[in-house]
């Protein structure tokens, strides 16, 4: 069985290195972008089962990121990550996961595997 494919897109290099460190040692193959454009020409390459973004980078927003991942690969789990205390903002229709920063480890671990799952059962 192959490995999961992860994209990592956070303008902040410590989150953003933590995180492909992480998915790493949870088996994942990873890529990262510091910033939506970046990370949006990566995944225009496809393959990728998960895309963890941040919510709030300049120039083009994690949410921006992920409502162009849903509409051309609908199957790729979406988790965005967020330091925003403001949880009305969020429509868990939208169909991604949301991880508050700060998060542990187990929690990031948590959500990629809830992600990867459902990613799985979309392909079937």
């Amino acid at each position: 069985m192959p490995r999961p494919r992860a994209l990592v897109i956070d303008d902040e290099r410590y989150v953003r290195e933590l995180v492909c460190e992480v998915l790493c040692w949870i088996g994942c193959d990873v890529d990262a972008a510091d910033n939506g454009i970046q990370g949006l020409a990566l995944f225009e390459r496809g393959g990728y089962d998960v895309v963890l973004t941040d919510a709030s980078m300049p120039g083009m927003t994690g949410f921006e990121v992920a409502d162009e991942v849903r509409r051309t690969a609908p199957h790729v789990g979406v988790i965005l990550m967020t330091g925003s205390a403001n949880g009305d903002a969020w429509d868990s229709s939208a169909g991604w996961l949301l991880l508050s920063k700060p998060f542990g480890l187990d929690q990031l671990k948590t959500l990629v595997a809830e992600a990867l799952q459902a990613t799985q059962a979309l392909r079937s």
